[in-house]
């Protein structure tokens, strides 16, 4: 992540749904989302009663719980063809113990995709895909799932708090109910501005590298936050709200 870009965001005093209030009550509409991991909105009222739930019956420390045998069943139920699944606290967890690497196809960033593909909520699995890196609708939760074909040797999962596992489930279950009330067509919020690639709800930039500080700024003026990396894709799989996009189409950048 660019520290430059990341400091140039206000310190954020509330955020909900999918929009963020800085200390002077100024309001950023986020197409950022945390990586993606707060694609279901910030403070999503499931997944606060789940935590909320499971921290009530003391389940903080991370011993075996019923929590992950769930987790393991949903992810056997979502994505049937992949009989191992791994859970770890990081990615880098998980390439630390060993377990099968290679480079990940971004279906948000590439046309073509291979073996190895990172699996982004609204966009479809390769049938030739053989591993998969899951990153989970949960707002700054670094968990990621690993899942193999039978001839992919995983290592253990690593031990997770149950309170942490209740919420990736919870969130989910909230990610489903809104994949289906989603209405693609208007993920096209930003196609105008001729700023973007864009692939299901997900932006690439069209510029260089050098010239994504502009951009970036330009947008943050104008009260929408994109991603602070330039190789990480922004989202515009959110509510707008009325005036939030006004200050971008008044003057257009070119």
């Amino acid at each position: 992540m660019s520290n430059k870009l990341y400091n140039m965001i206000p310190r954020i005093k509330r955020a909900r749904d999918f929009y963020l209030y800085d200390e002077r009550g100024d309001r950023i509409l986020d197409l950022y989302l945390d990586k993606g991991r707060a694609i279901n909105g910030h403070r999503p009222a499931g997944l606060s009663l789940a935590l909320k739930n499971t921290l009530s019956r003391g389940l903080y420390a991370p011993y075996p719980s019923i929590y992950h045998d769930r987790l393991m069943k949903l992810l056997q139920r979502e994505f049937p063809g992949f009989k191992h699944q791994g859970v770890y606290r990081s990615f880098e967890s998980y390439l630390n113990s060993d377990g099968p690497i290679g480079d990940f196809s971004d279906p948000a960033r590439e046309d073509k995709t291979g073996k190895n593909i990172l699996w982004r909520p609204y966009m479809e699995v390769g049938e030739e895909c053989t591993l998969l890196k899951i990153t989970f609708p949960f707002p700054g939760c670094d968990v990621v799932a690993v899942l193999a074909q039978d001839d992919e040797a995983l290592p253990p999962s690593d031990a997770i708090p149950p309170y942490v596992l209740s919420g990736l489930i919870r969130s989910w279950f909230d990610w489903k109910i809104r994949e289906s009330k989603a209405e693609p067509e208007s993920w096209n919020i930003l196609d105008e501005t001729g700023h973007w690639e864009r692939r299901g709800p997900y932006l690439t930039p069209l510029c260089s590298r050098e010239e994504y500080d502009d951009l970036f700024r330009y947008y943050l003026d104008r009260g929408i936050l994109i991603s602070p990396e330039y190789n990480h894709c922004s989202i515009s799989a959110v509510d707008i709200r009325e005036g939030s996009l006004k200050k971008l189409f008044k003057n257009p950048r070119g």
